[in-house]
């Protein structure tokens, strides 16, 4: 659905990691919720 246009994940995602190492730091934002967090991405 990205690909075809249908769905711009820059309205779901705003906080973006770079490499697998990151995954940890990812989960841990997502538990301290901050108030302008909408949900976290991993780019692998």
């Amino acid at each position: 659905m990205i690909q075809a246009g249908r769905v711009h994940p820059g309205k779901l995602l705003n906080v973006k990691f770079e490499g697998f190492d990151k995954i940890e730091d990812a989960f841990k934002l997502m538990d301290a919720k901050p108030k302008d967090l909408i949900k976290p991405y991993v780019l692998i």
